[in-house]
């Protein structure tokens, strides 16, 4: 959660207790009697504190700080209001919920189970101290007096105090599995967003740099050939690394390009063996290990069929392929297999390669975030764009030193 996304959090959070007061307070009216002022002192509190919330909210200083003394004074709050109108009775005794939901979406998911842990134990504290007349009756609500009441049933107590606790812990399971949905959904849609406006300025970047780029090199290479017999062994050499340099730099604005069309694939039936044999066929003169790696093809004598561009498949695979590979420069085993679901088609390529650290897996398909030397970081980033326009997903396992599982799951259309 970044800090805007936290900061309007908080100021819906400040507001919607504003409304919940003024709720409580047209019920002290209608619902309940109004001979204690308790009750009203409670509303008046939660509407104080709300407007200090604010204040503190505007000063955008130790705001993690003010969101657990919200949430703290809040089940104080919510446990004097339960108090004061009936106990393990009230109408208000679920109102604990408010505050696990609010933990939840506004500090972090798991924080729901420590607030629901909190609240069990205020509320059964509360219940205890009522059966034993420990708090004092002018604390209560007209009739809802104890001294008036006939004691509870200790077997009554315990099941409504264990309903209760139940309810709480049921809001937490609930909260932390919602709120982590949409914290990814906020998150992929932010990186979303970052990646289009990224696209837009790269590839602009890249088009007019691109053409001037091929100029250049062409230029270069004429006169190279015009001077030769002029140029030291040394000026010749610098000039074939300007030339391989200037065909480099195409290569990565080519890539930026293509990277940021959105170009919507053509589909037809494909044959996946077939595919992927092709695949190695094509990238077979570009690695310089590939005869010391040995292929485990588990694919061959499938017939496994989609619908898909074949084009863009093909090279969402081979740049998974090649980075297996070139993960494993002094050799190793490389299995490529393919087989049909009941949904779709999955494609595992595992390789016993150096593996990928925990933090680099976050990053994996993100732009222009590369390990390699001489990367673009474009690499895995259109595959899983492609994988993503034809409704599949990617999923990659790996352990440092013990290499990686890459599996595409693609839909039969």
């Amino acid at each position: 959660m970044n800090n805007n996304s936290f900061i309007d959090r908080l100021r819906v959070f400040i507001i919607l207790r504003l409304f919940i007061a003024t709720f409580l307070l047209f019920l002290a009216q209608v619902v309940f009697r109004t001979g204690a002022l308790l009750f009203y002192y409670v509303i008046a509190s939660v509407s104080i504190l709300s407007l200090f919330y604010l204040l503190w909210l505007l000063t955008r200083k130790a705001l993690w700080l003010l969101s657990w003394v919200q949430i703290l004074i809040d089940l104080i709050i919510e446990t004097l209001l339960i108090h004061c109108t009936g106990g393990v009775d009230s109408l208000f005794a679920p109102i604990y919920v408010l505050s696990i939901l609010s933990a939840g979406m506004i500090i972090a998911p798991g924080v729901s189970f420590i607030i629901a842990g909190f609240s069990s134990l205020l509320f059964s504290s509360l219940v205890y101290s009522n059966h034993a007349r420990l708090i004092p009756s002018f604390l209560f609500l007209g009739d809802m007096d104890p001294a008036r009441i006939p004691g509870k049933d200790p077997l009554y107590l315990f099941y409504a105090t264990y309903v209760r606790i139940t309810i709480f812990f049921i809001v937490a399971i609930l909260t932390n599995y919602m709120t982590k949905l949409v914290l990814n959904l906020e998150e992929k849609i932010r990186i979303q967003e970052r990646l289009a406006f990224l696209g837009e300025i790269t590839s602009g970047i890249a088009h007019e740099i691109r053409n001037p780029l091929a100029a250049i090199s062409t230029t270069i290479e004429v006169i190279q050939k015009d001077i030769k017999h002029l140029l030291t062994p040394k000026s010749e050499r610098l000039m074939e690394i300007v030339v391989d340099e200037s065909e480099r730099l195409k290569h990565v604005f080519s890539r930026i390009l293509d990277y940021s069309r959105q170009n919507d694939p053509v589909l037809k039936r494909v044959n996946v063996p077939d595919l992927l044999d092709q695949i190695l066929l094509l990238i077979q003169s570009s690695l310089p290990n590939f005869n010391s790696v040995r292929l485990n093809k588990r694919y061959e004598n499938k017939k496994v069929v989609i619908e898909a561009d074949a084009f863009q498949i093909q090279e969402a695979i081979a740049n998974i392929i090649r980075n297996s590979f070139e993960a494993m420069p002094a050799g190793g085993v490389i299995t490529i297999d393919c087989f049909e679901t009941a949904t779709g088609v999955e494609i595992i390529i595992s390789d016993t390669g150096v593996g990928i650290s925990k933090e680099n897996l976050k990053s994996l398909f993100v732009p222009f975030k590369t390990t390699k030397k001489m990367g673009t970081g474009l690499g895995l980033a259109q595959s899983h764009k492609i994988i993503s326009q034809h409704g599949g997903k990617i999923f990659v396992h790996s352990a440092l030193q013990k290499g990686t599982e890459t599996r595409i799951v693609l839909p039969k259309k």
